[in-house]
Order: C-alpha cells, then structure tokens, then sequence
C-alpha cells in the first residue's frame, strides 16, 4: 500500500490505515482539519431568538456570536413574567442576573410603563 502523505510503500497494520507512520499520521489529521475550517469559513452560522423566532444579528447583541435571544426579547419576557406575578425560571433568573437587573428594577420599569400608558390615554381624552 501506498502512504497518501508520502507516497512510500509500506504495510498496513490495520484495514484503515492510510499513511506510513505517525508523522504523515499527524500531517494528514492537519490537512483533514485545515480543509474542514476552509469549508465552513464561507458559512455564515444563522442563529434564531428562541424567544421570538426571529434571527440574530450578532454586532447588535451585547453578548454577539454567543446570543441565543435578542436582548429585548429577554427584558419583555422578564417583564411579562414578573407582572403575571409568576415565579421567574432558572434561565430567566441568569438571563436577568447577567443583566445585571434585579426583580426590584423590573418592578420599576413595569410602573414607568403603566404611567406613560396612563400619560397618554389621558392625552388622548383631551
């Protein structure tokens, strides 16, 4: 058999070997890697709001490549939970932590919201 490497001629000691020995072992793995990453370099990676359905544009998110959400998608889902007076999950509880924002903010922003909501019906009567 022939070495793919090399080209020298030696015997297999197993039914899938392809190269002579360990060197043209290791070079073969490098070009086996380096034609992997030139084929999914072209590919852009589309990730989807697990929350929304929509598609990620990773230089708007704060976290970028690793986004799994949109960021406002997270906030109106923690919004709406804590207004339902419902318990917030684990994940929503990370999300919320790595937002720095605390149940006592959300609360806040809940109450700035329901004002201007009142702001503007009162407008509207006038």
């Amino acid at each position: 058999m022939k070495c793919v490497i090399c080209g020298k001629d030696f015997i297999k000691n197993r039914k899938n070997q392809k190269t002579c020995c360990a060197e043209c072992g290791r070079r073969l793995n490098i070009d086996r890697i380096l034609a992997s990453y030139h084929r999914k370099k072209g590919q852009s990676v589309r990730r989807v709001c697990s929350i929304c359905g929509k598609p990620i544009d990773y230089e708007a998110e704060p976290y970028g490549r690793r986004a799994r959400v949109h960021d406002e998608c997270v906030m109106h889902d923690l919004i709406c939970t804590v207004k339902a007076g419902k318990k917030l999950t684990a994940v929503q509880y990370n999300r919320m932590n790595r937002r720095n924002v605390s149940v006592k903010d959300l609360i806040e922003i809940i109450g700035e919201k329901e004002n201007e909501k009142r702001m503007q019906n009162m407008r509207q009567g006038f």
